[in-house]
């Protein structure tokens, strides 16, 4: 049992190839032309260079049959007989596409953090790729003879007839015979020439043009030839023509072939019936699947597991499913083989008829009329946003329902539960993911803190230094790494740049590069030298403390690419490609009991005889399943239940596609029968636009959208209100216009379909009440879970759309850098080498793998227009000029007429909200576009690109607390890392366009006064809670101690500022006053004292409260719950951060942009700076109308250099989305606001984006750097600290901040409960003052329980005794007054003293009092009476009985 083969599924698809299907009409799917990758653009001599091996396909003229290049020869006008026939292809599982990452020690030493910052000549991320099976016998068996035609070719043909394709067969143009069609006979194929293996022949880089595979030889004619004829190492990425696996004309002969049933020199069938089999091996053994090396003990159910693969009848290969000797087999570790196999039955061929079904031509009916196309951020979107327009007009009810419940199921499926607001950030959360990510870098945080997680918090000071020092280090590595990163393919760019220009370049070009590439080659090491010294310093710090562990920044983001969808157009790929690969044993195969009892006859024995002797080791698995082969025929046998020792092949299966009424499944065609039907499988799409661009000034302006009480507002760029852009742009000649036509490829993956079920199945499975505003049906949930997959639709992103606008081209094209496979060591291409131009092996060595985007170089033409081409941040509108859906056989769908047209046909896509146009000002019913349509002009065809940066970037905030008062902070930071100094020495960084040598950098400047807070500072610098009862606020210290109460007044008092500390004593710490946040919030406390601010100030914080989320229910724990919401004050600061240098135009000749990105170099000393236009973009913090954002209103902070200590806000203005109007009826009217500043477009604060050059800057240095960058947009905020804080930048994903809970828990358990009281009439005096029981703010009230005998409480209607104590003031006799040598009254304080009486002690001195319960009985009890004036304060200590 242990020595049995794995039997491997394939997916065998037969595709006719004859003149009916050639020809064609408007609306029907046409042939494409062959085009196949053309490896001569891959020379690097003669201005071969290309940024791209493949052509698009040329459709003008694909029809009728006479025109096109792939049926008829145009240079005889004669038809290729020999290519007509049937086409073969079999799709490869996917676990020969699947990678494993190699654990084995890699050649070189360097360590896996530093590949690719200080060492370029390794990529240790290289996974292994399986060898895909290089031989397969083809088998094609005639059912009735009687079908055969013409009649005199029955008695001539073999009712069986085999072929061997030898996939991995290498040829040389050469050594082809002439009959050799090398657009079908063979493959061109690259021939990596990355292996030591001396065996193996090299071929020059110039000669790849000329290398082919693939060979197809009869079965009684074919020997295994081994190594004695050239062979590749075949796998499936091992081409640089992502198709070339699936794309039958890229693969003829290697993973396909044709059929032309020629039986006779020159003659033909013309008829018949036929079914195919295929199987596949590995002739070598060691590269089959199932190798083990010797030693090896791993089970074959582990690999199996690696390899996602499963017996069929199984599940993962459980015991509980498979019998005794199929675990013997999967507990084995032995090795054995693997044989795919496929098949394909009842082809009818005939020459004269296309086939009966042909779905390419009902969807392209469906493309040309309908027009099922929609342009969204990702495919969900662009999925949501065609069934929301769709689900009106769509005719099929089955197709129409889905429409609508996707459409309504959108917002949910990224969320679990039902909350409002939870619904909302599950928008904003879509809206986050319009955005690709890259890696923001590490930092470190504490583990096995107190009860605050990586905090911090209990760990010595030593430990917090050391942290701290650590994460400056690790911040300036990443910062490294990207700029290096960035500098190697700015090497990789200017060799590209040379190489295009041919083997004789000017010599001002060779001396050109030479200069810019040893500047490169300088700066690198530099920056690699650098990198190695900051590693180190990480690595002690780390290593001295093992519970410091690794997190991540935040992300640098960048705006995808648009995503097209094709609705109604179903995939290829089968629904179960993706899940785990079931195959079979041999014992499992049907019929195998009575082997070979079908295979015996007359028809078969040359073949067996022939497959016994060529193939012996796999002859029995060979024979069983060629046996089953025959036996399924005419037998459609489905899987036992139950059992699984015999099992049918995967795809001789039904699926079920629907459900009847009564809800029994209703099946699909076999899979394995060609039913009449030629197959449709789009593998690729090829589109094409014409993109406008729109000056950013003239046309742009950032909107919040309002939408329904149930939708979430949005703020996103728009055209400014009242421009219409046809009217704008008709004063400029069409010519001068800023218009570019972009063009790509889209690869069409099953991952966009497939995600999309398992989403909606999770959510399903994750919900099982489902949310009440759903809008779903009875039955909805059911009805989508079974028809789901019979929504048909291809999407994939418009790939190199950003890329054309800065100058850059993606595509397969040559590298001057090899990748070893098994090691996946980088060596540099020797006819690669440029040496006049400086271009060395050394060099070349440090681009590493930045390589995968090529620039234009000249290879494009300089603009004519006046304008640059290149554009940093694109803002236009686009529509499409092609777009062709192409299917792996050639079967093409094309949206737009190829042929010339005077009026070409026009796509109207469904376009998603952040891609739709807006409507012109003064026709509401017009889009508001580049031009509009005289027939349709309600019609909408461009879509509209907001304001989108095209590199990584990131919208950074912190909270910040000032730096003053370290001494450390007085002096700008010179201290240097580990001997690295500036050097002014360093030669000119190429990357600043215009300025031929990098600038000296500047010298230090001196910290800013803001640094963003650890995990272990605490920024809030105050409390404010709204006192309800009083009408007015209470302010607290940052750690939850009282500091004073403004109230209202009457119209002629105004507000009311309670004495300082009242109704409990200054703290004792003689340095309070000496704090930052003990001053800034005296100069608000003294703001508030205003009764107009104070007025406008607890109006914001009144409408606030009604939005605002509940807090968590670990708040309602504290006594301070009942009295008001706390509030917190904080200081943050936001920062537009480009993750590396601005990019730069790679078109030679092109002009200088309409604005940067960045202000400009800075210039050398003495010279003078010139400033150059920048993009200004707008930022919104906070929102009103989500209730989970935690912004009430924010001051602006003042510039750094203004900034002194405890002063470092404007005041006197305070911005908010709240205010009282919010709370007004509508018949009282708006009321004026003098300070209070409603947020809204006019005064969004603005942001400038900014870099941070880490060359020869010390840790230190460049945290300074990134601090500044901070203090230039600070904020004084009043926060919830329970809610995040959100800003929104309409041009990356929202980013918020947050405070940690342990920082608010603490400050609030500490804060008291009570308001003022009074007067309040008593029948007796209170009594006497005791200063044992004086209240201080650090100590509990206690609930007062005992009292004298004669002795009355505080009586008070409608209060429990039980639980408030009644605060009264006392005047003592003596009070201590500030003493000389108090540190309050130094000489030189840091800052101006606050109000003296916040530092004197107060006057009164308060007591607890006990309260009696009033009831309504009147007692008249004799006077005099005492009216008295105090506090209200919920006990938050236990009562203590007194002794």
């Amino acid at each position: 049992m242990a020595d049995q083969n794995v039997l491997i599924p394939v997916k065998l698809d037969a595709f006719i190839f004859n003149k009916p299907v050639c020809d064609s009409d408007k609306d029907k799917v046409k042939i494409a032309p062959i085009t196949q990758p053309n490896y001569s653009f891959l020379r690097l001599g003669d201005g071969y260079l290309q940024a791209d091996i493949m052509h698009y396909a040329d459709l003008h003229n694909a029809w009728p049959a006479w025109k096109n290049s792939r049926f008829t020869d145009l240079g005889t006008g004669e038809p290729f007989r020999k290519r007509q026939g049937v086409y073969l292809h079999w799709t490869m599982p996917l676990v020969y596409r699947s990678g494993i990452t190699d654990t084995k020690p890699k050649a070189s030493g360097v360590s896996g953090k530093l590949a690719g910052v200080t060492s370029a000549n390794q990529d240790e991320t290289t996974p292994q790729f399986p060898n895909a099976p290089a031989r397969w016998l083809v088998i094609r068996k005639i059912n009735d003879l009687a079908s055969v035609q013409p009649e005199e070719a029955r008695n001539r043909v073999k009712k069986v007839t085999c072929w061997v394709v030898e996939s991995d067969r290498r040829w040389k143009m050469e050594e082809l015979d002439d009959d050799i069609d090398l657009q079908v006979d063979v493959s061109p194929f690259i021939f990596g020439t990355a292996n030591d293996d001396p065996d193996v022949p090299k071929v020059p880089l110039d000669d790849q043009a000329e290398a082919f595979i693939g060979k197809k030889t009869p079965l009684q004619d074919w020997t295994e030839e081994g190594e004695s004829k050239a062979r590749v190492d075949l796998k499936l990425l091992s081409s640089s023509n992502q198709l070339f696996p699936d794309y039958q004309p890229h693969c003829s002969n290697v993973f396909s072939m044709v059929d032309n049933f020629e039986y006779a020199p020159g003659q033909y069938l013309t008829k018949v019936d036929a079914s195919y089999y295929v199987i596949g091996w590995n002739w070598r053994l060691e590269k089959d699947l199932f190798y083990v090396e010797e030693g090896n003990q791993t089970p074959r159910r582990d690999k199996l597991s690696n390899l996602k693969m499963e017996i069929k009848g199984s599940e993962k290969n459980a015991d509980k499913d498979v019998t005794e000797d199929m675990k013997t087999w999967l507990n084995s570790p032995k090795g054995t083989r693997s044989v795919c196999h496929g098949t394909i039955y009842n082809v009818k061929w005939n020459s004269e008829e296309a086939p009966a079904n042909v779905p390419g031509d009902d969807y392209a009916r469906l493309v040309n009329g309908t027009l099922p196309v929609a342009v969204g951020t990702t495919p969900l979107d662009a999925l949501t946003t065609y069934a929301e327009a769709h689900k009106d007009i769509e005719k099929n009810p089955t197709i129409k329902r889905l429409e609508i419940i996707i459409s309504k199921l959108e917002k949910f499926l990224l969320i679990k539960d039902d909350g409002v607001e939870t619904q909302f950030e599950a928008k904003d959360l879509l809206y986050n993911w319009n955005y690709s990510r890259f890696e923001g870098g590490q930092r470190y945080y504490a583990a096995g803190g107190d009860d605050k997680p990586g905090s911090g918090a209990g760990l010595p000071e030593t430990a917090l230094t050391d942290l701290s020092e650590l994460n400056r280090h690790q911040a300036l590595f990443d910062a490294l790494s990207r700029r290096v990163k960035q500098l190697r393919w700015r090497m990789f760019s200017e060799w590209w740049k040379y190489c295009i220009l041919g083997e004789h370049p000017k010599d001002d070009s060779t001396d050109k590069t030479r200069e810019i590439v040893e500047q490169l080659d300088i700066l690198i090491k530099d920056l690699e030298d650098q990198a190695l010294l900051v590693h180190a310093k990480i690595q002690d710090l780390t290593a001295a403390n093992k519970n410091f562990l690794p997190g991540s920044r935040p992300t640098y983001y960048q705006q995808r690419d648009p995503t097209l969808l094709v609705g109604g157009v179903k995939s290829g790929w089968q629904p179960d490609y993706l899940e785990t690969l079931k195959f079979r044993l041999d014992s499992q195969v049907q019929g195998s009991d009575t082997p070979f009892s079908l295979i015996g006859g007359e028809d078969w024995s040359d073949s067996i005889d022939q497959i016994e002797k060529v193939i012996p080791d796999l002859s029995k698995s060979m024979k069983g399943l060629i046996n089953e082969f025959v036996l399924l025929e005419t037998t459609r046998v489905k899987d036992p239940k139950n059992s699984i020792a015999k099992q049918s092949p995967l795809y001789h299966d039904q699926l079920e596609i629907d459900q009847d009424d009564n809800k029994q499944p209703i099946l699909g065609p076999w899979r394995d029968l060609w039913n009449d039907t030629q197959p449709w499988f789009p593998l690729f799409l090829e589109w094409e636009v014409e993109y406008a661009h729109l000056d950013y000034e003239k046309f742009w302006t950032l909107k919040q959208h309002d939408k329904t009480h149930a939708e979430p507002n949005t703020i996103h760029y728009v055209i400014k209100e009242g421009v219409d852009i046809q009217q704008e742009l008709g004063s400029i000649a069409l010519e001068d216009r800023d218009y570019r036509r972009l063009s790509g490829r889209v690869l069409v993956l099953p991952q966009p379909s497939f995600s999309l079920e398992a989403k909606i199945r999770q959510f399903f499975d994750d919900t099982p009440a489902l949310p009440p505003d759903t809008g779903l049906l009875d039955g909805d949930k059911d009805f989508i879970n079974n028809k789901l997959r019979q929504l048909g639709f291809i999407s994939g992103p418009l790939a190199g759309f950003s890329s054309h606008l800065v100058t850059l081209e993606q595509g397969n094209h040559v590298k001057p850098i090899l990748k070893k496979p098994d090691t996946g060591e980088l060596i540099v291409v020797p006819e690669a080498l440029r040496e006049k131009a400086g271009l060395d092996g050394g060099r070349l060595a440090k681009i590493g793998i930045e390589s995968d985007v090529t620039p234009y170089g000249t290879s494009k033409k300089e603009p004519s227009n006046g304008v640059s081409i290149f554009k940093p941040v694109a803002h236009g509108q686009f529509k499409f000029t092609k777009l062709n859906i192409i299917d792996k056989f050639g079967q093409t769908i094309t949206a737009i007429d190829p042929r010339p047209s005077k009026k070409p046909n026009k796509i109207w896509p469904c376009i998603s909200d952040w891609y739709k146009p807006h409507p012109r000002p003064d026709f509401p019913n017009q889009p508001n576009v580049i031009q509009g349509d005289e027939d349709y002009p309600t019609r909408c065809e461009y879509i509209q690109v907001p304001p989108t940066i095209h590199q990584p970037c990131r919208l950074n905030g912190a909270f910040l607390v000032p730096q003053v008062g370290k001494k450390e902070a007085e002096k700008p930071p010179v201290e240097m890392v580990s001997g690295v100094f500036e050097n002014p020495e360093i030669p000119g960084d190429p990357e600043e366009p215009g300025n031929p040598e990098r600038p000296r950098p500047p010298p230090p400047p001196g910290p800013p006064f803001w640094r963003t807070t650890n995990e272990w500072d605490k920024p809030v610098w105050g409390w404010v809670v709204v006192n309800y009862a009083n009408s007015g606020v209470q302010v607290f210290l940052p750690d939850g101690t009282f500091y004073r109460e403004i109230r209202l007044g009457d119209a002629s008092q105004g507000s009311v500022t309670s004495p300082a500390w009242l109704p409990f004593k200054k703290p004792k710490d003689p340095n309070f006053g000496n704090t930052y946040e003990m001053q800034q919030l005296s100069l608000l406390v003294g703001k508030l004292g205003c009764d107009k601010y104070l007025t406008e100030f607890v109006g914001m914080i009144n409408s606030a409260t009604v939005q605002l989320q509940a807090p968590p229910s670990a708040y309602s724990e504290f006594t301070s719950s009942l009295i008001g919401r706390p509030l917190a004050l904080v200081n943050m600061g936001w920062s537009l951060e480009l993750a590396a240098n601005e990019l730069s135009s790679q078109l030679v000749g092109d002009l200088t942009p309409e604005k940067w990105l960045l202000p400009g170099p800075t210039p050398k000393p003495g010279d003078p700076k010139i400033p150059r236009p920048t993009y200004q973009f707008e930022v919104k913090l906070g929102d009103k109308q989500r209730g989970f954002d935690g912004l009430i209103g924010y001051f602006q902070g003042k510039p750094s250099t203004e900034c002194k200590f405890g002063d470092a806000l404007h005041l006197d203005k305070f911005y908010s989305h709240y205010s009282g109007n919010d709370l007004r009826g509508p018949d009282l009217g708006k009321e004026e606001y003098k300070f209070l500043n409603i947020i809204d477009k006019g005064n969004y604060p603005v942001f400038e984006s900014h870099y941070i050059p880490p060359e020869s800057k010390s840790a230190t240095a460049y945290e300074t750097a990134y601090n500044a960058e901070l203090s230039k947009h600070t904020f004084g905020a009043l926060i919830d600290p329970f809610s995040p804080i959100h800003a929104y930048s309409g041009i990356l994903p929202v980013r918020e901040i947050v405070l940690p809970n342990w920082q608010w828990q603490t400050a609030i358990e500490k804060m008291k409960a009570f308001f003022h009281a009074g007067p309040v009439l008593i029948v007796q005096d209170v009594p006497d003052f005791d200063v044992k029981k004086e209240l201080t703010a650090n100590t509990p009230v206690k609930k007062v329980l005992k009292k004298d005998k004669n002795e009355i409480g505080v009586q008070l209607p409608s209060v429990s005794g039980d639980q408030w104590t009644w605060l009264q003031p006392y005047l003592p006799e003596t009070k201590s007054e500030p003493k000389p040598g108090d540190p309050t009254l130094a000489e030189n304080p840091i800052c101006p003293p606050p109000p003296p009486d916040d530092l004197n002690e107060p006057k009164e001195s308060y007591m607890g009092l006990a309260i009696d319960a009033l009831d309504m009985q009147s007692r008249l009890e004799e006077g005099p009476y005492t009216a008295i004036e105090g506090y209200l304060q919920l006990a938050d200590a236990p009562p203590q009985q007194e002794s």
